[in-house]
Parts: structure tokens; sequence; C-alpha cells
């Protein structure tokens, strides 16, 4: 499969870097083992867009499609409800990481896996999981390139 350089990610609404400065979304590419987070410059903020929206065509295409994006998983960085009523001071500590992980879709393969197959579903899933490992470690090399005390 022939795919674009950029994966129809769309680079004025993303960030190809990650951010430990305000809650987002975001989209890690699991093949080029990139993370790309949306921009809070625009009228809606990061935290509130959607993950198709950060594709130039904002439309999802049919899976094994050329710059197909189902080979993202989905992220969200946000801050706890508790966290806002607590007026304890807000770090990166604060923050929670969801990763949506789909255990019978294969992000590299780009293919569903028949739900009788436990084994490949089981190897799938160890996959996505090294997949989000990478993401909270990058996360973590983020919060650690900024001082102490800021979110």
């Amino acid at each position: 499969m022939t795919r674009r350089k950029a994966l129809d990610v769309d680079l004025a609404k993303v960030l190809s870097r990650l951010t430990a400065g305000y809650p987002h979304i975001g989209i890690y590419d699991v093949r080029g083992r990139k993370a790309y987070c949306a921009r809070n410059d625009g009228p809606v903020p990061a935290i509130d867009q959607e993950h198709a929206g950060l594709f130039r065509d904002a439309a999802p295409r049919c899976p094994g499609g050329q710059g197909s994006v189902y080979m993202f998983l989905v992220f969200i960085r946000r801050i706890p409800a508790w966290a806002w009523c607590t007026g304890i001071p807000l770090t990166g500590r604060n923050t929670n990481l969801l990763v949506r992980l789909d255990p019978r879709w294969s992000y590299v393969h780009q293919t569903l896996l028949p739900a009788h197959n436990t084994r490949a579903i089981e190897a799938n899933i160890t996959r996505q999981l090294a997949a989000a490992e990478h993401l909270l470690l990058l996360y973590r090399q983020v919060s650690r390139r900024r001082p102490s005390g800021c979110t």
C-alpha cells in the first residue's frame, strides 16, 4: 500500500509534537510511531474538537485506502472533573491520558480480526498496549522538559 508522506493529517490543525500545556485530543500513527495533538489556537478548544477533523478531508476513509485514518489510535489528554472542584493547582500530574484501543481492529495490518481467533486478538491487544505505552513515554519526555509546576 502506497501512502502519502503526511498520511492525510492536516498539519494546520495539529502540532507535530506533543504538548503538556493544555487539554487536547490527538492521533497516534502506529506505523510511524508519531503522535499529533490538536492545536488550541482556533475557534474550538483543542479538547472539544473531533478526531476526524484532524485530517485533511475530515471524513474517515475505507479501511486500507491510501492515507486511511484507520491506522491511527486516538487519544485524549484531559484534566479530570475532580481537579476543577478541589482548588488544587493544576499541573501535568493532574491530567489523564485516555487511549482508545480496539481489540479486533489491527491498525498495523488494516484488517478486522475474526472474533473466534483469540490468539490474534490477544497479540493485537499487546501491540496496541505497546503503542499506548510509547505514547505515554512521549508525554513523560514532554513533561520532563517543562519546568515543574507547569501544566
